[in-house]
């Protein structure tokens, strides 16, 4: 699953109303969404958040539920700026209306679908608050490092650590490029998962410690340790400035959306 920064700023209005059909990244591709509620102006900056049903990649005509600030939203895609002729003598369904076929399963199920978690994941970023501490670049033997602490409340993060982790995980992969002979394994379409996100990951001395060095041909050379005190350090080699870069986007300074496909590709990032 892959965020890309967006290159030229996406028109979209200071607020949004219920009903408007906007679009929403996520899942590697710009999906088309509807506004469902207006949460009101509680973003961590006062920003407008509102409640999408955002149309399921992967199952035609089902949709999930999520809650963003207004600055995440895009120009819906050009396919599904109108939405199908029959919506309008059917209301639009969410995923309230959604319903499993409980003999599909072997064991008892909820009646509601199971969240993604790449959405759960993305939709806890509403609730941070990220301050930059302190902010740190050196060089040494050709290499360049940057630091960056990062503070947010303890309480906040106990609940949105994984979140801040793994988006910082996509938009590091997102950025990363293969070095030296790691491009024999690069390809320009590839997504980065919650899983490759767990298989960093470690708990250790009461921190949530991260580390990714090559994946899949990308240099990704990023670190982010979380302590129990709110105290995030996030560090990356050989990567310019790219960290500040992926704080901005988190702290909604930068709109994230999904970069169009290279010709021939299946996503990218």
């Amino acid at each position: 699953m892959t965020m890309g920064h967006a290159a030229n700023k996406v028109a979209t209005p200071a607020r949004v109303t219920v009903g408007q059909r906007v679009g929403f990244s996520v899942g590697g591709r710009l999906l088309a969404a509807d506004v469902i509620e207006d949460r009101g102006d509680l973003g961590a900056r006062g920003q407008q958040v509102v409640r999408l049903a955002v149309e399921d990649p992967v199952i035609s005509g089902e949709h999930f539920e999520v809650e963003v600030p207004v600055e995440w939203l895009a120009d819906p895609p050009a396919r599904a700026r109108r939405r199908p002729s029959s919506s309008a003598s059917s209301p639009s369904r969410t995923s309230r209306d959604i319903r499993l076929q409980r003999h599909e399963w072997p064991i008892p199920v909820s009646d509601q679908p199971p969240v993604k978690p790449e959405y759960q994941l993305l939709a806890d970023l509403t609730a941070l608050q990220l301050s930059v501490v302190e902010s740190k670049r050196s060089e040494f033997h050709d290499a360049v490092h940057m630091k960056m602490l990062l503070r947010d409340d303890p309480d906040i993060l106990a609940s949105c650590a994984f979140g801040l982790t793994y988006a910082l995980g996509v938009l590091s992969f997102a950025d990363a490029r293969p070095r030296g002979v790691s491009g024999i394994d690069f390809d320009e379409g590839d997504q980065w998962h919650v899983g490759d996100m767990f298989s960093h990951l470690l708990f250790e001395d009461g921190h949530l410690h991260f580390f990714a060095d090559y994946v899949r041909g990308r240099m990704m050379k990023t670190t982010v340790d979380i302590d129990r005190g709110g105290v995030i350090r996030l560090e990356t080699t050989n990567r310019g400035e790219s960290a500040a870069r992926w704080v901005a986007t988190l702290q909604g300074k930068r709109k994230l959306r999904v970069l169009d496909p290279p010709e021939g590709g299946s996503g990218s990032s």
